[in-house]
């Protein structure tokens, strides 16, 4: 996703999360600026800074999962989950966000708690303010801060 301009103009007037754009914005320093909104936040301190992923990977599924809950389930969920995992392999990972393979998930894993919520877990991260903003991965640079400063 593109860095909206308008959006990132809006953001720097209003710091709506008070990062403090405010002095390097009047000193001209867009690096710095940049450097705000790209760094890391912890979202377990502020919800904002909580970023949904597009995709985990098939060791990050693996390591969630609880062996005896696993055991406890069905042949067909099995080869149901492995049929998921392998979608890492085709994708380059596991698409959570769609909402046909979430409800794959939740049928395959259904009562099994302490693997689902750890499946739950791993689908998010702390972000920047700039991926929140505008997506995952997504950092703003100085370059588009002066052109944001210029509309």
């Amino acid at each position: 996703m593109a860095v909206d301009l308008a959006a990132l103009r809006t953001e720097l007037d209003t710091d709506p999360k008070s990062l403090g754009y405010a002095a390097p914005l009047a000193a001209g320093d867009h690096v710095q600026v940049a450097s705000i909104m790209n760094l890391v936040r912890d979202g377990s301190v502020d919800p904002d800074f909580k970023l949904t992923k597009t995709g985990v990977s098939m060791l990050e599924a693996m390591k969630a999962i609880d062996p005896t809950e696993y055991a406890g389930l069905t042949q067909v969920k099995r080869d149901g989950w492995r049929d998921i995992l392998m979608l890492d392999l085709s994708l380059g990972k596991i698409p959570n966000t769609d909402p046909d393979v979430r409800s794959f998930i939740n049928d395959i894993w259904a009562g099994a708690t302490n693997t689902l919520a750890k499946l739950l877990a791993i689908e998010t991260r702390n972000c920047s303010r700039s991926e929140k903003l505008f997506g995952e991965n997504v950092a703003v640079t100085a370059a588009e801060i002066g052109a944001a400063m210029q509309i």
